[in-house]
């Protein structure tokens, strides 16, 4: 079979098999590689299997792949290594290169705070571990169980809000103000974080996020007052908005025609 065969035929597997995975991670190792070059990266998922079966049984991997970007996960930083070195073989054999730059190592589990053996590439460049990566817009951080950061949302949040105010403040009402904020900047606050197991603290960290917008359009911190606004214009609270989006998402999850999907679901 050619290579235009094979691309043809990884591309309806993709169609066919493919979802979103958002499930809880625990204790597990994450790679995260960049590659530079693009004309052919479909053809690396043709040979994953071939990567996770020269690994002896017990310490299968799971590789994540959209487009270029790829994460390793492994249970072990030997068997992370073992990993790395096979996906590099493959790439090097279709002409493609990791960025060293752009590339990442992260300990999620119980022992996340343990300073680990560098992990190193074929060439003898080291991968750096990092206590937060970003990941197609979502934060991940270093801690015993798979958690997100939300810091560097509600910085959008703000920043968006901002050039809000800076382009219509002084002329639009309270209500268009609103509109906008909330069809423009919430989508940013609340990005991705429906796929995220957050606890009640982050919970209460969007609600206050929203809640000091509004103390400065309103120019009150009476929390009834702020409520009283949120119900006359018709808005909701973050943690509202975030919960139908999750409940949405869990069902397109259950619906999706990949049974890994499925199964994380159940």
């Amino acid at each position: 079979m050619t290579l235009k065969s094979r691309l043809r035929v990884t591309q309806d597997h993709w169609k066919r098999n493919v979802g979103t995975i958002g499930h809880i991670i625990h204790d597990l190792l994450l790679v995260e590689l960049f590659n530079v070059k693009y004309c052919i990266v479909a053809a690396f998922a043709i040979y994953v299997d071939d990567i996770t079966n020269c690994l002896s049984f017990g310490q299968k991997p799971l590789i994540i792949m959209y487009a270029d970007d790829i994460i390793l996960v492994s249970p072990s930083v030997c068997v992370l290594q073992k990993l790395l070195y096979k996906c590099e073989q493959e790439l090097n054999w279709l002409g493609m290169t990791i960025n060293v730059k752009k590339s990442c190592c992260m300990r999620v589990g119980a022992c996340c705070g343990a300073v680990c053996t560098n992990i190193t590439t074929s060439g003898g460049r080291q991968l750096p571990w990092f206590k937060e990566i970003r990941y197609f817009g979502i934060y991940i951080a270093q801690s015993l169980y798979f958690k997100g950061v939300m810091h560097e949302h509600k910085k959008s949040f703000f920043r968006s809000v901002n050039a809000i105010l800076g382009k219509v403040g002084r002329i639009a009402s309270d209500e268009v103000i609103l509109q906008l904020v909330f069809s423009k900047s919430m989508p940013v606050l609340l990005y991705g974080l429906e796929s995220l197991p957050l606890t009640r603290s982050d919970e209460r960290s969007l609600d206050f996020t929203s809640n000091r917008f509004m103390t400065k359009l309103f120019g009150t911190t009476d929390m009834n007052i702020i409520k009283d606004c949120q119900a006359y214009f018709g808005t909701q609270p973050p943690i509202e908005i975030l919960t139908k989006r999750r409940c949405k998402f869990l069902e397109q999850y259950r619906n999706s025609f990949n049974c890994l999907c499925r199964y994380c679901c159940v």
